[in-house]
């Protein structure tokens, strides 16, 4: 089944990057027991006559990969291309240091010296300890409210205010953790799991959408409420003495929103600064997952307890 399905993949990206007809054959040799590894195919880019070996069990170092690259070209008599359903950032890189062909379906084609095509509007991202802010933005708004699963990045813009090249990167990067991959023309995000799952394996990449905190001068009844004020709405804690707002750095711009109060006992709310929108789920408190990243640093006892209701009651999507 993972061989056809890459083989689909495989065409169909071909095709897409390079506007034109592709297709593979089925190669069925006998050949030595450790060159039994892969699946081949055969097929033609741009006139040049290519062996696809399906990897499915990654094992090797790109050396040997470079290494077995030669031994299939003697043996079949045509350039060798490696073809991958998932393949690390750092391995990629590895290939393409020691020009071994390869193809990661939907991601990249890299065939040296004839060929270095990425995926259309998406660049390869650095292997960071923190998604960005809008990939966790992204991921949050699917898990909330489900509506992020089929989409283009042009529809998941407009949802989430942001510019469709920015969600194009946001695609790229997802799909480099491993948590969704994209498919079509126009492409089309779809997760490699849901709910639970998927919120358990962003989680590691997951950091506190909090930027800043500032005592505020005026209230801001516009923002959503968060952090103690939103933890006391959803749970028994008691909130806070003042009202805590959330906002974006953009919304910082507009007229009455913040004055800087000239003592702290003078402050009328807090006003805490997010990476990302705090309504990119449309409440008028933040959303549950990322008031529990915004408050999963703090030690008292009490706020810990109420952080795990927020994830006990979720409805996941």
């Amino acid at each position: 089944m993972f061989k056809v399905e890459i083989a689909e993949k495989l065409v169909r990206y071909v095709r897409d990057v390079l506007d034109g007809a592709f297709r593979v054959e089925s190669l069925s040799v006998k050949l030595p027991l450790f060159l039994r590894r892969y699946k081949y195919f055969c097929g033609s880019i741009l006139g040049k006559k290519l062996l696809f070996a399906f990897v499915s069990d990654d094992e090797q170092s790109p050396s040997e990969y470079a290494k077995m690259a030669v031994r299939l070209q003697s043996e079949f008599g045509m350039p060798v291309v490696f073809v991958y359903g998932r393949l690390a950032l750092a391995k990629r890189n590895a290939l393409i240091r020691n020009s071994v062909p390869f193809v990661v379906p939907m991601l990249q084609l890299f065939l040296p010296p004839y060929l270095d095509l990425h995926e259309r509007g998406v660049k390869i991202v650095e292997s960071r300890r923190e998604m960005r802010p809008a990939s966790q933005a992204l991921i949050i708004r699917q898990l909330v409210k489900g509506d992020v699963e089929g989409k283009t990045s042009k529809e998941m813009a407009a949802a989430l205010h942001y510019t469709q090249m920015t969600l194009s990167n946001v695609m790229s990067e997802i799909v480099e953790l491993g948590l969704c991959e994209v498919e079509g023309w126009p492409k089309r995000i779809h997760f490699k799991c849901r709910g639970l799952e998927l919120w358990n394996a962003a989680l590691p990449k997951f950091k506190s959408p909090v930027q800043k905190i500032l005592p505020n001068a005026k209230s801001t009844p516009d923002f959503c409420v968060a952090g103690m004020t939103a933890l006391s709405e959803l749970s028994m804690v008691a909130p806070d003495p003042l009202t805590v707002y959330a906002c974006c750095a953009s919304d910082l711009k507009g007229a009455g929103v913040y004055e800087r109060p000239r003592y702290e006992d003078e402050a009328k709310s807090v006003l805490q600064v997010w990476h990302y929108d705090p309504k990119i789920c449309g409440d008028v408190h933040v959303d549950r997952l990322s008031l529990y990243l915004s408050l999963r640093d703090d030690d008292d006892p009490r706020v810990k307890d109420a952080e795990e209701g927020l994830l006990e009651d979720m409805k996941w999507q």
